[in-house]
């Protein structure tokens, strides 16, 4: 059960833009060689490296050594990794404010990344206390950088009535520029607001046409809420 877990924790991750082998260079002796010296960037690839075994002997302990002498260096993508990786307790043991720290130095420094995984400590009450209104802070500061996983975060929030009406007003506005901008995530989400009105005024003709534009573009979530309006 607990290799399943991680398993679907560690693909949510890689989905979210860290130590996915397609966007990394493979190990090499000259990435080694930058590392031992001191260079941050070579000493993260390094640790990305033995964390997805793109071309070394997978490793999660070295992993978290290499990411970790980059992350005390300053290197804003080495903390919000490092941040996950003692979060979900992978090659170092389980520390929810370690990872809550990292992710906040990370954060602050402007990484979307971070910002997301921010926001979803203060959701959960992961290492600090549950703030659900700092939780949307952090998710939109991530969605503005068009961070996937931020913007998808912040529609939950919003359909899960976790914010206030100042919380729900700043993400339908984002949701708004998005979706004009063609983002199809956003247009579902700017569908729920006008739907449930959070934010927004609640026009059904409004939802209907953003779920459709959303729709259009293959997104399934609004494909199954355009049914569940024309089902009512």
């Amino acid at each position: 059960m607990k290799f399943i877990l991680l398993l679907v924790v560690v693909g949510m991750f890689l989905a979210c833009g860290w130590a996915d082998d397609s966007g990394t260079k493979p190990y090499s002796l000259d990435i080694l060689q930058k590392a031992q010296a001191g260079d941050p960037e070579a000493q993260f690839t390094l640790g990305e490296s033995y964390y997805s075994g793109n071309g070394v002997k997978k490793d999660y302990q070295e992993a978290v050594r290499w990411v970790m002498k980059s992350a005390q260096q300053g290197n804003v993508k080495a903390q919000s990794g490092l941040g996950w990786l003692y979060e979900n307790g992978i090659g170092v043991k389980q520390d929810e404010r370690e990872a809550f720290s990292w992710y906040r130095s990370s954060a602050e420094q402007g990484d979307s990344d971070a910002q997301f995984r921010l926001g979803s400590c203060y959701r959960k009450g992961i290492g600090t206390a549950q703030d659900h209104s700092e939780a949307i802070k952090w998710y939109i500061k991530s969605a503005e950088q068009g961070n996937k996983c931020g913007q998808k975060l912040l529609g939950l929030c919003v359909k899960d009535s976790e914010g206030g009406p100042q919380d729900n007003l700043e993400a339908a506005k984002l949701f708004k520029k998005l979706a004009e901008q063609g983002d199809s995530e956003a247009q579902y989400n700017l569908g729920i607001c006008y739907d449930q009105g959070k934010g927004v005024g609640q026009n059904h003709s409004d939802a209907v046409k953003w779920f459709k534009k959303s729709a259009n573009q293959g997104n399934t979530n609004a494909m199954e809420a355009l049914e569940k309006l024309s089902s009512k």
